[in-house]
């Protein structure tokens, strides 16, 4: 039963058929292909939440900056 949906899924979408059967395939691989996949995921995820953090830095610094040279101009003109 599994062959005989396998081919009309092949000839309605044979992309599909062939992304079906390549995961199909990676996840009885052992130590295989979506334990890496978790695994980017999870790195991504971490890399996504460090980016944050440094733009909330910047952002920190780049408001400093301002205060400091509105404080520069305001004693200079004082």
């Amino acid at each position: 039963m599994e062959n005989f949906l396998g081919r009309i899924l092949y000839r309605i979408a044979p992309r599909t058929a062939e992304v079906v059967k390549f995961l199909v395939h990676a996840g009885e691989e052992s130590g295989g292909m979506m334990e890496r996949v978790l695994a980017y995921e999870n790195e991504v995820k971490e890399l996504r939440k460090e980016i944050d953090e440094l733009r909330a830095d910047s952002r920190r610094v780049a408001e400093l900056y301002d205060l400091v040279f509105e404080r520069l101009e305001r004693d200079r003109t004082s």
